[in-house]
């Protein structure tokens, strides 16, 4: 589930051009606030960084970007 925003982005992805197939980990909390975190997750490309946003009691994906 994503926030509405980034939901859009995502239509507008083609999927071949997403280099990653596969999540390898349940992810690390490396940041954390009452309504925003940051969890980087291990893929089969590299790592990214997967931003949430709360909303309305749920966690959405707001961006993903490779981490660093």
């Amino acid at each position: 589930m994503a926030t509405e925003p980034f939901g859009q982005q995502l239509g507008l992805t083609d999927p071949a051009r997403v280099p990653a197939t596969s999540v390898m980990d349940e992810g690390r909390v490396v940041s954390a606030q009452a309504a925003e975190a940051k969890v980087r997750v291990a893929t089969d490309n590299g790592p990214v960084l997967v931003q949430l946003k709360r909303v309305e009691g749920a966690w959405l994906v707001d961006a993903i970007a490779p981490a660093e």
